[in-house]
């Protein structure tokens, strides 16, 4: 547990401040909150992997949750982001973590558990990179299913649901970004729809929810 939080302030942290340097306040700041997603999403399940039981995964896990706190109070002192900002995205992360481990704790072996951890870890990777991939998807759909379409790609992808709880003056719209608007047709060819951040969260606890009472029923005699 000290390692799994301690590592995520360092790496948080250390990445706030090594931006710090060599960019804008604003940039900094979003790249530090980009990084300590990524971050969340890959060091979650690894940690939680390493538990025997179901609740000793989530105490391994849990950390670096947590720890990610960290960051996020000093982006608020540092008035990078708002305190309701900082509780939302601290939010969003939990229930991300919250799926992951659930995930792992289905698995019941330790190499099992390995196998969950990085499917885990894929799951998430490929739902947030669903503006890249999903753009056939979007576009084969007819009326209103193209919207629902767009909807779900923007509903359950983290990083819209992190980088809808940004102050305006940070100037960052991922899907308007050079790269990401000549690679999606969201905002471009097909509206986007509005980034929920409650919606996001209550998707990622409610899966993981399920998942953790589907992992005690199997744990029982």
């Amino acid at each position: 547990m000290l390692v799994a939080a301690g590592a995520t302030i360092a790496v948080q942290v250390g990445a706030y401040a090594a931006a710090r340097a060599m960019v804008a306040p604003p940039t900094a700041a979003v790249t530090a909150l980009l990084l300590g997603l990524l971050w969340v999403i890959i060091a979650t399940p690894i940690f939680a992997a390493g538990g025997a039981g179901l609740w000793d995964a989530v105490f391994r896990g849990g950390p670096v949750l947590d720890a990610s706190a960290v960051m996020l109070i000093v982006l608020a002192v540092g008035k990078m982001l708002s305190p309701a900002g900082a509780v939302k995205i601290y939010l969003i992360w939990c229930s991300v973590g919250l799926f992951e481990c659930g995930l792992v704790v289905l698995a019941r072996r330790f190499e099992s558990r390995l196998l969950a951890a990085s499917l885990a870890i894929l799951i998430v990777l490929a739902i947030a990179a669903g503006p890249f991939w999903a753009n056939g998807i979007i576009l084969a759909a007819d009326g209103p299913w193209r919207g629902r379409a767009s909807l779900l790609v923007t509903a359950a992808n983290p990083v819209y649901a992190t980088a809808a709880c940004l102050p305006s003056r940070l100037g960052f719209i991922w899907h308007e970004g050079p790269i990401l608007y000549d690679c999606t047709v969201l905002a471009r060819d097909v509206p986007k729809p509005k980034a929920d951040w409650l919606a996001t969260t209550a998707g990622y606890a409610a899966a993981g929810g399920c998942l953790f009472v589907v992992a005690l029923i199997r744990r029982r005699p």
